[in-house]
Formats: C-alpha cells, structure tokens, sequence
C-alpha cells in the first residue's frame, strides 16, 4: 500500500535531500554515508514504512541522531 505527501511533505523532503548533499560537498560528510542515509529513505518508503518516511521528512532531530550515529562509526 502506497501512501501519500502532503506538498509541505515533499517541500521537506526537497530540502533535507539539499541539506545532505551541501554536507557531502562541503566535506561533513562523505558522498557514501549521504548516498546510505538517502537509500535508507528510498528503502523505508518502499516498504510502505510511513512512519520511518515520514520522520525524517518532519522531523530534523531523525537527521541530527542519524548525524550522531555516522560520527560514532568514524
């Protein structure tokens, strides 16, 4: 079963896409750990995981702790 973006879903979606791929050219982090967190998205959405989709659409503390994790596998 699909599920639906309101359009402030995909505005945020649009930025937190912009916002991972500026920290990969402005070195923060590498191209491989953005390209994981943006497939991790892909992959939750396919399985018609809303609320793993939909949390790091809406909410910037999923990007922050995803954050934490990748500095603590360096």
């Amino acid at each position: 079963m699909a599920f639906n973006f309101s359009s402030e879903d995909y505005k945020n979606l649009d930025k937190l896409i912009d916002t991972l791929l500026i920290k990969a050219k402005n070195g923060e982090h590498d191209i491989g750990t953005v390209r994981g967190a943006i497939t991790h998205i892909i992959s939750a959405a396919a399985q018609d995981n809303k609320e793993e989709v939909l949390s790091w659409v809406r909410n910037p503390a999923t990007l922050a702790n995803w954050e934490d994790a990748s500095n603590d596998l360096l």
